[in-house]
């Protein structure tokens, strides 16, 4: 913030609630904590402050406070889009077709795997990462053989496995301590042929 710009401001401030300034050395004080804010916000301040009933004490506290509110205000808010870099890459590219990105699926990945993304090599967002991904193109891919563009089947829920008792009977065996079920009777809990 520019100090001429400060100054003006708080002699604003300090007029709105029919005081004198202050001294040189409390607006130098206020100014040391808030001289990295923009200049913008002095203005919205002076407004803000205009609209309350007394002058706060302790100003620089008051100003680094206020700050947030104003970057919220004064931020643009941008509609989150999940594609918005979608388009990352050379558009004559015959490897992604100009999206920049590969999506592909481990070899005999289960059922509802999600994709994972490699950037192509004509991809230029990924460049300016800090820790940028290796990019690969779609021949290195298929060559290691993990890889396949074919999307798994999509997840199918089976019909839940009814309990053969009742509730009131789960209760009373937790309550004697037996568990849900006798071991012998859910093939899940008992030990495989192997290990016995």
């Amino acid at each position: 913030m520019d100090r001429v710009t400060f100054d003006n401001g708080m002699n604003e401030i300090f007029a709105c609630f029919q005081k004198a300034p202050p001294r040189g050395a409390v607006l130098d004080a206020v100014f040391k904590r808030v001289g990295d804010l923009p200049d913008e916000f002095m203005a919205w301040a002076v407004d803000a402050f205009a609209e309350e009933e007394k002058l706060p004490m302790n100003l620089g506290r008051e100003l680094l406070r206020m700050f947030p509110a104003w970057k919220a205000a004064n931020t643009p808010v941008a509609q989150y889009d999940p594609y918005a870099n979608e388009a990352s890459g050379d558009p004559n590219c015959p490897d992604c077709k100009g999206t920049g990105w590969h999506y592909v699926y481990p070899v005999n990945c289960r059922p509802g795997t999600a994709p994972y993304a490699v950037p192509c090599l004509c991809n230029t967002v990924v460049d300016g990462w800090d820790h940028p991904p290796r990019k690969a193109s779609l021949a290195d891919l298929k060559a290691t053989g993990k890889w396949t563009m074919r999307r798994p089947p999509m997840v199918r829920n089976g019909e839940p496995t009814p309990l053969g008792f009742s509730l009131q009977q789960m209760l009373d065996r937790l309550r004697q301590g037996r568990g849900i079920q006798d071991e012998e009777s859910d093939p899940r809990r008992q030990m495989p042929e192997y290990l016995q």
